[in-house]
Protein backbone atom coordinates (compact mmCIF):
# COMPACT_ATOMS: atom_id res chain seq x y z
CA UNK A 1 0.00 0.00 0.00
CA UNK A 2 2.83 2.48 1.01
CA UNK A 3 5.35 2.90 -1.58
CA UNK A 4 8.37 5.15 -0.12
CA UNK A 5 9.61 7.84 -2.10
CA UNK A 6 13.08 7.91 -3.51
CA UNK A 7 13.91 10.91 -1.29
CA UNK A 8 12.39 9.00 1.26
CA UNK A 9 14.29 5.90 0.83
CA UNK A 10 17.71 8.05 0.82
CA UNK A 11 16.76 10.06 4.27
CA UNK A 12 15.80 6.29 6.46
CA UNK A 13 19.74 5.24 4.69
CA UNK A 14 21.35 8.21 6.13
CA UNK A 15 19.20 7.96 9.65
CA UNK A 16 20.42 4.10 10.32
CA UNK A 17 23.95 4.95 9.56
CA UNK A 18 23.89 6.33 12.93
CA UNK A 19 25.58 4.33 14.79
CA UNK A 20 24.32 5.18 18.57
CA UNK A 21 20.51 4.91 19.41
CA UNK A 22 20.08 7.50 16.62
CA UNK A 23 17.78 10.46 17.02
CA UNK A 24 17.98 10.22 20.35
CA UNK A 25 21.62 10.45 20.29
CA UNK A 26 22.99 11.53 17.89
CA UNK A 27 22.05 14.23 14.39
CA UNK A 28 22.16 12.80 11.37
CA UNK A 29 23.07 14.58 8.24
CA UNK A 30 20.09 15.50 6.55
CA UNK A 31 21.77 17.94 4.14
CA UNK A 32 20.79 15.77 1.07
CA UNK A 33 17.54 15.03 1.66
CA UNK A 34 15.37 17.76 2.80
CA UNK A 35 10.92 17.06 2.65
CA UNK A 36 9.17 20.24 1.69
CA UNK A 37 5.70 19.46 -0.52
CA UNK A 38 2.41 17.85 1.31
CA UNK A 39 3.61 14.24 -1.11
CA UNK A 40 6.82 14.56 0.83
CA UNK A 41 5.34 14.16 4.37
CA UNK A 42 2.66 11.93 3.60
CA UNK A 43 4.96 9.23 2.02
CA UNK A 44 6.97 9.93 5.50
CA UNK A 45 3.70 9.11 7.21
CA UNK A 46 2.73 6.22 4.95
CA UNK A 47 5.88 4.43 5.92
CA UNK A 48 4.00 1.89 7.98
CA UNK A 49 7.64 -0.25 8.68
CA UNK A 50 8.10 2.60 11.08
CA UNK A 51 4.66 4.21 11.68
CA UNK A 52 2.60 1.34 12.58
CA UNK A 53 4.98 -1.76 13.05
CA UNK A 54 4.19 -3.82 10.16
CA UNK A 55 4.17 -7.69 11.10
CA UNK A 56 7.25 -9.16 10.15
CA UNK A 57 9.13 -6.26 10.73
CA UNK A 58 10.71 -4.35 13.48
CA UNK A 59 7.26 -4.09 15.05
CA UNK A 60 6.27 -0.44 17.27
CA UNK A 61 4.24 -1.18 20.20
CA UNK A 62 6.38 -2.55 23.16
CA UNK A 63 5.87 -5.85 24.02
CA UNK A 64 7.37 -5.80 27.49
CA UNK A 65 3.93 -4.99 29.32
CA UNK A 66 2.69 -7.94 27.31
CA UNK A 67 5.98 -9.82 28.60
CA UNK A 68 4.97 -8.95 32.26
CA UNK A 69 1.65 -9.72 32.59
CA UNK A 70 -0.61 -12.50 33.97
CA UNK A 71 -2.13 -14.66 30.63
CA UNK A 72 0.57 -16.80 29.54
CA UNK A 73 3.48 -18.86 31.38
CA UNK A 74 6.02 -20.67 30.50
CA UNK A 75 7.44 -24.08 31.12
CA UNK A 76 10.92 -24.22 33.09
CA UNK A 77 12.67 -25.54 30.56
CA UNK A 78 11.19 -23.41 27.71
CA UNK A 79 12.25 -20.33 29.67
CA UNK A 80 16.02 -21.56 30.54
CA UNK A 81 16.33 -23.29 26.79
CA UNK A 82 14.67 -20.65 24.46
CA UNK A 83 15.17 -17.01 25.90
CA UNK A 84 18.24 -14.86 26.38
CA UNK A 85 19.14 -13.35 29.67
CA UNK A 86 17.68 -10.50 29.27
CA UNK A 87 14.11 -12.03 28.26
CA UNK A 88 14.76 -14.40 31.46
CA UNK A 89 14.85 -10.86 33.56
CA UNK A 90 11.96 -9.54 32.16
CA UNK A 91 9.85 -12.81 32.57
CA UNK A 92 10.66 -12.62 36.17
CA UNK A 93 11.03 -9.21 36.51
CA UNK A 94 13.97 -8.96 37.51
CA UNK A 95 14.49 -5.28 39.38
CA UNK A 96 18.07 -5.10 37.15
CA UNK A 97 16.18 -6.06 34.07
CA UNK A 98 18.22 -4.00 31.78
CA UNK A 99 20.03 -3.75 27.82
CA UNK A 100 22.87 -2.81 27.63
CA UNK A 101 22.55 -2.43 23.87
CA UNK A 102 19.74 -1.05 21.75
CA UNK A 103 15.94 -1.90 22.88
CA UNK A 104 13.55 -2.12 20.28
CA UNK A 105 10.81 -1.66 23.17
CA UNK A 106 12.03 2.14 23.42
CA UNK A 107 14.06 2.60 19.81
CA UNK A 108 11.03 1.62 17.86
CA UNK A 109 8.48 4.26 19.45
CA UNK A 110 10.59 7.23 19.73
CA UNK A 111 12.29 6.21 15.70
CA UNK A 112 8.17 6.71 14.91
CA UNK A 113 8.15 10.09 17.16
CA UNK A 114 11.45 11.64 15.25
CA UNK A 115 9.38 10.71 12.05
CA UNK A 116 5.84 12.38 13.09
CA UNK A 117 8.09 15.54 14.30
CA UNK A 118 10.14 16.24 11.15
CA UNK A 119 6.72 16.04 9.01
CA UNK A 120 5.25 18.39 11.72
CA UNK A 121 8.46 20.75 11.77
CA UNK A 122 8.21 20.65 7.64
CA UNK A 123 4.61 21.74 7.70
CA UNK A 124 5.10 24.59 9.38
CA UNK A 125 7.60 25.81 7.55
CA UNK A 126 5.83 25.88 4.61
CA UNK A 127 4.66 29.16 3.13
CA UNK A 128 1.19 29.99 3.61
CA UNK A 129 -1.17 29.62 0.20
CA UNK A 130 1.58 27.25 -1.41
CA UNK A 131 -0.48 24.77 -0.78
CA UNK A 132 -4.36 22.66 0.08
CA UNK A 133 -5.05 23.89 3.27
CA UNK A 134 -7.52 21.08 3.78
CA UNK A 135 -4.63 18.48 2.66
CA UNK A 136 -2.14 20.11 4.98
CA UNK A 137 -4.49 19.89 8.22
CA UNK A 138 -4.76 16.23 7.56
CA UNK A 139 -1.32 15.55 7.57
CA UNK A 140 -0.80 17.53 10.39
CA UNK A 141 -3.17 15.67 12.35
CA UNK A 142 -2.13 12.07 11.25
CA UNK A 143 1.21 13.29 12.13
CA UNK A 144 -0.04 14.18 15.44
CA UNK A 145 -2.59 11.01 16.02
CA UNK A 146 1.62 8.65 15.42
CA UNK A 147 3.31 10.70 17.81
CA UNK A 148 0.47 10.81 20.61
CA UNK A 149 0.36 7.11 19.87
CA UNK A 150 4.11 6.08 20.39
CA UNK A 151 3.98 8.66 23.56
CA UNK A 152 1.42 6.68 25.02
CA UNK A 153 3.05 3.37 24.13
CA UNK A 154 6.30 4.15 25.36
CA UNK A 155 4.52 5.54 28.67
CA UNK A 156 2.95 2.05 29.26
CA UNK A 157 6.42 -0.07 29.75
CA UNK A 158 8.69 3.10 30.79
CA UNK A 159 6.64 5.51 32.79
CA UNK A 160 4.58 4.97 36.20
CA UNK A 161 0.96 5.07 36.02
CA UNK A 162 -0.99 8.22 36.13
CA UNK A 163 -2.82 9.05 38.94
CA UNK A 164 0.43 7.49 41.60
CA UNK A 165 1.25 10.74 43.53
CA UNK A 166 5.14 9.28 44.33
CA UNK A 167 6.11 8.45 40.94
CA UNK A 168 4.90 11.55 39.07
CA UNK A 169 8.38 12.81 38.40
CA UNK A 170 8.98 9.64 35.90
CA UNK A 171 7.04 10.04 32.84
CA UNK A 172 8.88 9.65 29.72
CA UNK A 173 11.03 12.54 27.18
CA UNK A 174 8.60 14.36 25.25
CA UNK A 175 10.54 14.88 21.94
CA UNK A 176 7.93 17.99 20.33
CA UNK A 177 10.17 18.62 17.53
CA UNK A 178 13.20 16.72 15.05
CA UNK A 179 16.41 18.44 16.63
CA UNK A 180 18.28 15.27 17.73
CA UNK A 181 20.66 17.85 19.23
CA UNK A 182 18.54 19.29 21.82
CA UNK A 183 19.08 17.58 25.49
CA UNK A 184 16.61 15.01 27.12
CA UNK A 185 14.79 15.50 29.90
CA UNK A 186 12.43 13.40 31.57
CA UNK A 187 8.80 15.04 31.71
CA UNK A 188 6.25 14.29 34.82
CA UNK A 189 3.35 11.55 34.16
CA UNK A 190 1.09 14.01 34.31
CA UNK A 191 2.81 16.10 31.56
CA UNK A 192 3.05 13.26 29.27
CA UNK A 193 -0.60 12.71 29.69
CA UNK A 194 -1.42 16.62 28.78
CA UNK A 195 0.90 16.68 25.54
CA UNK A 196 -0.82 12.74 24.59
CA UNK A 197 -4.30 13.91 24.63
CA UNK A 198 -3.51 17.28 23.69
CA UNK A 199 -2.27 16.03 20.33
CA UNK A 200 -5.23 13.61 19.64
CA UNK A 201 -7.68 16.63 20.76
CA UNK A 202 -6.21 18.71 17.84
CA UNK A 203 -5.78 15.71 15.50
CA UNK A 204 -9.16 14.52 15.67
CA UNK A 205 -11.22 17.57 13.93
CA UNK A 206 -8.77 17.31 10.72
CA UNK A 207 -9.31 13.73 10.03
CA UNK A 208 -11.39 11.86 7.96
CA UNK A 209 -13.84 9.72 9.65
CA UNK A 210 -12.95 6.57 8.24
CA UNK A 211 -9.55 5.62 6.32
CA UNK A 212 -9.61 2.66 3.62
CA UNK A 213 -6.01 1.74 4.51
CA UNK A 214 -5.88 1.09 8.17
CA UNK A 215 -2.84 2.33 8.92
CA UNK A 216 -3.71 5.45 8.83
CA UNK A 217 -5.06 6.92 11.35
CA UNK A 218 -9.04 8.52 11.08
CA UNK A 219 -11.34 10.15 13.19
CA UNK A 220 -12.76 6.44 14.55
CA UNK A 221 -9.56 5.88 15.32
CA UNK A 222 -8.52 9.00 16.91
CA UNK A 223 -11.74 8.63 19.16
CA UNK A 224 -10.99 4.85 20.11
CA UNK A 225 -7.21 6.13 21.02
CA UNK A 226 -8.86 9.15 23.07
CA UNK A 227 -11.26 6.61 24.78
CA UNK A 228 -7.93 4.26 25.96
CA UNK A 229 -6.05 6.52 26.74
CA UNK A 230 -8.75 8.44 29.24
CA UNK A 231 -9.51 5.08 30.94
CA UNK A 232 -5.95 4.37 31.40
CA UNK A 233 -6.10 7.80 33.23
CA UNK A 234 -9.30 6.34 34.99
CA UNK A 235 -11.12 9.49 34.05
CA UNK A 236 -14.46 7.94 33.31
CA UNK A 237 -16.65 10.82 32.00
CA UNK A 238 -14.50 11.42 29.25
CA UNK A 239 -13.45 7.75 28.24
CA UNK A 240 -17.18 7.23 27.56
CA UNK A 241 -17.26 10.39 25.65
CA UNK A 242 -14.49 8.96 23.47
CA UNK A 243 -15.99 6.14 22.77
CA UNK A 244 -19.44 6.73 22.13
CA UNK A 245 -17.63 9.10 19.15
CA UNK A 246 -15.62 6.48 17.70
CA UNK A 247 -18.87 4.47 17.71
CA UNK A 248 -20.98 7.60 16.31
CA UNK A 249 -18.48 6.40 12.93
CA UNK A 250 -17.73 2.98 13.33
CA UNK A 251 -19.61 0.46 15.24
CA UNK A 252 -19.35 -2.64 13.80
CA UNK A 253 -19.00 -5.94 14.87
CA UNK A 254 -18.27 -9.41 13.11
CA UNK A 255 -20.04 -12.58 13.80
CA UNK A 256 -17.66 -15.24 15.55
CA UNK A 257 -20.41 -17.78 14.04
CA UNK A 258 -19.08 -17.10 10.70
CA UNK A 259 -15.43 -17.88 11.55
CA UNK A 260 -13.59 -21.46 11.54
CA UNK A 261 -12.40 -22.30 14.55
CA UNK A 262 -10.44 -25.13 13.09
CA UNK A 263 -8.26 -22.96 11.26
CA UNK A 264 -5.05 -22.66 12.03
CA UNK A 265 -5.49 -18.96 11.78
CA UNK A 266 -9.61 -17.73 12.25
CA UNK A 267 -8.83 -14.72 10.75
CA UNK A 268 -8.10 -15.20 7.00
CA UNK A 269 -9.53 -12.70 4.79
CA UNK A 270 -10.63 -8.95 5.32
CA UNK A 271 -13.57 -9.64 7.08
CA UNK A 272 -12.33 -8.47 10.44
CA UNK A 273 -9.87 -5.66 9.03
CA UNK A 274 -13.22 -4.43 6.87
CA UNK A 275 -15.57 -4.70 10.23
CA UNK A 276 -13.89 -3.77 13.51
CA UNK A 277 -10.05 -2.54 12.98
CA UNK A 278 -9.65 0.97 13.04
CA UNK A 279 -5.77 1.06 13.16
CA UNK A 280 -2.93 -1.52 12.63
CA UNK A 281 0.07 -1.78 14.69
CA UNK A 282 2.19 -4.42 16.02
CA UNK A 283 4.66 -5.66 18.73
CA UNK A 284 8.56 -5.26 18.36
CA UNK A 285 10.41 -7.61 17.56
CA UNK A 286 14.11 -8.52 17.79
CA UNK A 287 15.84 -10.10 14.46
CA UNK A 288 16.77 -13.89 15.57
CA UNK A 289 15.49 -13.77 19.49
CA UNK A 290 13.10 -15.83 20.97
CA UNK A 291 9.91 -13.46 22.76
CA UNK A 292 8.44 -15.27 25.84
CA UNK A 293 5.43 -14.24 23.88
CA UNK A 294 6.08 -16.74 21.08
CA UNK A 295 2.95 -18.55 20.27
CA UNK A 296 5.10 -21.52 19.82
CA UNK A 297 6.58 -21.54 23.76
CA UNK A 298 3.73 -19.46 25.47
CA UNK A 299 0.97 -21.11 27.40
CA UNK A 300 -1.95 -19.52 28.03
CA UNK A 301 -2.75 -19.49 31.89
CA UNK A 302 -5.11 -22.25 32.51
CA UNK A 303 -7.07 -20.18 35.09
CA UNK A 304 -8.15 -17.59 32.72
CA UNK A 305 -9.00 -20.41 29.94
CA UNK A 306 -11.42 -21.78 32.09
CA UNK A 307 -13.27 -18.61 32.12
CA UNK A 308 -14.33 -19.59 28.23
CA UNK A 309 -17.34 -21.43 28.70
CA UNK A 310 -18.29 -23.76 25.74
CA UNK A 311 -20.72 -21.52 23.95
CA UNK A 312 -18.14 -18.94 23.82
CA UNK A 313 -16.71 -19.16 20.12
CA UNK A 314 -13.49 -17.23 21.01
CA UNK A 315 -12.40 -20.62 23.06
CA UNK A 316 -11.64 -22.14 19.93
CA UNK A 317 -11.17 -19.52 17.70
CA UNK A 318 -8.47 -17.72 19.95
CA UNK A 319 -6.58 -21.21 21.43
CA UNK A 320 -4.98 -24.41 20.14
CA UNK A 321 -4.46 -27.25 22.10
CA UNK A 322 -0.60 -27.64 23.04
CA UNK A 323 1.53 -30.71 23.30
CA UNK A 324 1.78 -32.34 25.68
CA UNK A 325 -0.93 -30.61 27.90
CA UNK A 326 -2.77 -26.53 27.62
CA UNK A 327 -3.53 -24.21 24.62
CA UNK A 328 -1.70 -21.51 22.98
CA UNK A 329 -3.08 -18.58 21.01
CA UNK A 330 -3.69 -18.60 17.21
CA UNK A 331 -5.78 -15.51 17.97
CA UNK A 332 -4.06 -12.32 16.42
CA UNK A 333 -6.32 -10.20 13.61
CA UNK A 334 -3.20 -10.49 11.59
CA UNK A 335 -4.01 -14.30 10.90
CA UNK A 336 -0.38 -15.09 11.54
CA UNK A 337 1.98 -15.47 14.05
CA UNK A 338 2.03 -11.72 14.89
CA UNK A 339 0.27 -9.94 17.39
CA UNK A 340 -2.25 -7.52 16.39
CA UNK A 341 -2.28 -4.60 18.82
CA UNK A 342 -3.96 -1.58 17.09
CA UNK A 343 -7.38 -0.84 17.77
CA UNK A 344 -10.29 -2.24 17.13
CA UNK A 345 -14.13 -2.09 18.12
CA UNK A 346 -14.52 -4.49 20.30
CA UNK A 347 -12.42 -2.74 22.67
CA UNK A 348 -14.23 0.58 21.87
CA UNK A 349 -17.58 -1.37 23.08
CA UNK A 350 -15.92 -2.71 26.15
CA UNK A 351 -14.50 0.55 27.19
CA UNK A 352 -18.12 2.18 27.11
CA UNK A 353 -19.42 -0.98 28.68
CA UNK A 354 -16.72 -0.42 31.47
CA UNK A 355 -17.44 3.82 32.06
CA UNK A 356 -20.98 2.73 32.16
CA UNK A 357 -20.88 0.43 35.18
CA UNK A 358 -17.99 2.44 36.75
CA UNK A 359 -20.18 5.34 36.45
CA UNK A 360 -23.28 3.62 37.55
CA UNK A 361 -25.31 3.54 34.42
CA UNK A 362 -25.80 -0.03 35.06
CA UNK A 363 -28.41 -1.04 32.54
CA UNK A 364 -26.59 1.12 29.52
CA UNK A 365 -23.56 -1.24 30.56
CA UNK A 366 -25.64 -4.40 30.15
CA UNK A 367 -27.04 -3.41 26.87
CA UNK A 368 -23.32 -2.84 25.29
CA UNK A 369 -21.49 -5.83 26.83
CA UNK A 370 -24.26 -8.20 25.35
CA UNK A 371 -24.25 -6.46 22.04
CA UNK A 372 -20.43 -7.32 21.90
CA UNK A 373 -21.22 -11.12 23.53
CA UNK A 374 -24.11 -11.85 21.23
CA UNK A 375 -21.41 -11.54 18.16
CA UNK A 376 -18.96 -13.99 20.33
CA UNK A 377 -21.20 -17.21 21.25
CA UNK A 378 -22.77 -19.65 19.19
CA UNK A 379 -25.75 -18.72 17.44
CA UNK A 380 -28.49 -21.08 19.37
CA UNK A 381 -27.30 -19.78 22.72
CA UNK A 382 -28.43 -17.06 24.90
CA UNK A 383 -25.70 -17.29 27.27
CA UNK A 384 -24.10 -13.59 26.23
CA UNK A 385 -26.52 -12.65 28.30
CA UNK A 386 -25.21 -10.80 31.81
CA UNK A 387 -27.38 -13.21 34.62
CA UNK A 388 -29.57 -11.16 36.50
CA UNK A 389 -27.85 -11.07 39.58
CA UNK A 390 -25.29 -9.58 38.20
CA UNK A 391 -26.87 -6.65 36.41
CA UNK A 392 -28.54 -5.43 39.12
CA UNK A 393 -25.21 -4.88 41.06
CA UNK A 394 -23.33 -2.30 39.76
CA UNK A 395 -19.65 -4.09 41.46
CA UNK A 396 -20.60 -7.03 40.01
CA UNK A 397 -21.54 -5.47 36.63
CA UNK A 398 -18.08 -3.85 37.10
CA UNK A 399 -16.19 -7.18 37.58
CA UNK A 400 -18.16 -9.25 34.75
CA UNK A 401 -17.11 -6.15 32.08
CA UNK A 402 -13.27 -6.53 33.42
CA UNK A 403 -13.69 -9.92 33.56
CA UNK A 404 -14.97 -9.81 29.79
CA UNK A 405 -12.05 -7.41 28.62
CA UNK A 406 -9.47 -9.97 29.71
CA UNK A 407 -10.83 -12.63 27.27
CA UNK A 408 -11.67 -10.49 24.60
CA UNK A 409 -8.70 -8.47 24.44
CA UNK A 410 -6.21 -10.83 25.08
CA UNK A 411 -2.40 -10.65 23.29
CA UNK A 412 -4.08 -7.40 22.29
CA UNK A 413 -1.37 -5.00 24.52
CA UNK A 414 -3.60 -4.06 26.85
CA UNK A 415 -3.11 -5.88 30.33
CA UNK A 416 -0.17 -4.74 31.61
CA UNK A 417 -1.78 -1.39 31.62
CA UNK A 418 -4.82 -3.04 33.18
CA UNK A 419 -3.59 -4.64 35.84
CA UNK A 420 -1.20 -0.80 36.73
CA UNK A 421 -4.78 0.65 36.77
CA UNK A 422 -7.02 -2.25 38.72
CA UNK A 423 -3.90 -1.86 41.00
CA UNK A 424 -4.68 1.83 41.56
CA UNK A 425 -7.85 0.96 42.40
CA UNK A 426 -7.32 -1.36 45.39
CA UNK A 427 -7.81 -4.41 43.88
CA UNK A 428 -4.68 -6.10 45.11
CA UNK A 429 -3.79 -8.05 42.19
CA UNK A 430 -0.43 -10.11 43.02
CA UNK A 431 0.62 -11.97 40.31
CA UNK A 432 3.41 -15.10 40.09
CA UNK A 433 5.82 -16.95 38.21
CA UNK A 434 6.23 -20.54 39.17
CA UNK A 435 9.68 -21.76 37.74
CA UNK A 436 10.59 -25.38 38.95
CA UNK A 437 11.13 -24.51 42.56
CA UNK A 438 11.19 -20.88 42.29
CA UNK A 439 8.49 -18.97 42.47
CA UNK A 440 8.63 -15.17 41.61
CA UNK A 441 5.67 -12.40 42.75
CA UNK A 442 4.98 -8.76 41.95
CA UNK A 443 2.54 -6.63 44.16
CA UNK A 444 -0.08 -4.52 43.92
CA UNK A 445 1.93 -1.11 42.72
CA UNK A 446 5.30 -2.32 42.99
CA UNK A 447 8.14 0.02 41.19
CA UNK A 448 8.48 -2.53 38.73
CA UNK A 449 5.63 -1.82 36.92
CA UNK A 450 7.79 0.25 35.08
CA UNK A 451 10.75 -1.09 32.85
CA UNK A 452 14.42 0.59 33.43
CA UNK A 453 15.36 3.19 30.82
CA UNK A 454 18.01 1.09 28.66
CA UNK A 455 21.11 1.75 30.60
CA UNK A 456 22.50 2.83 26.73
CA UNK A 457 20.03 5.85 26.78
CA UNK A 458 21.35 6.71 30.91
CA UNK A 459 24.73 6.84 29.91
CA UNK A 460 24.58 8.91 26.82
CA UNK A 461 22.14 11.07 29.06
CA UNK A 462 23.79 10.82 32.79
CA UNK A 463 21.65 13.51 33.95
CA UNK A 464 18.45 11.54 33.37
CA UNK A 465 16.45 9.93 36.03
CA UNK A 466 16.35 6.10 36.12
CA UNK A 467 13.10 4.35 37.19
CA UNK A 468 13.62 3.81 40.79
CA UNK A 469 13.78 0.52 42.26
Amino acid sequence: MKNLMLTFLLFMGLFYGCSKTEFLDAKPDQSLVVPSSLEDFQAMLDNDFDMNGVPNGLGLVPELGEIGSDDYYLTADLYQNRLTSLYRDFYTWSKDANSGDNLNDWDRGYNCVFMANIVLDGLSQMKAGSYDLARWKEIRAAALFYRAHAFFQLAQVFAYPFGLADMEPYGIPLRLNADVSEKINRSTVPETYVQITKDLEDAVESLPPTSSYKERPSKAACYALLARVYLCMRDYDKALAAADASLNVVDGLLDYNKLSASANYPFQGSAIMDTEVLFKSTFVTRSGITSPLSIFIAKIDSNLYKTYVNEDLRKGIFFRTASPNGFRYKGSFYASTAFFVGLATDEVYLIKAECQAKLGRTQDAVETIEKLRKNRFAANSDLYKVPASIALDQQSLLKFVRDERRRELIFRGLRWTDLRRYNMEGESLTIHRVLGDETYTLRQNDKRYAFLIPSLIIGYNPDMAQNPR
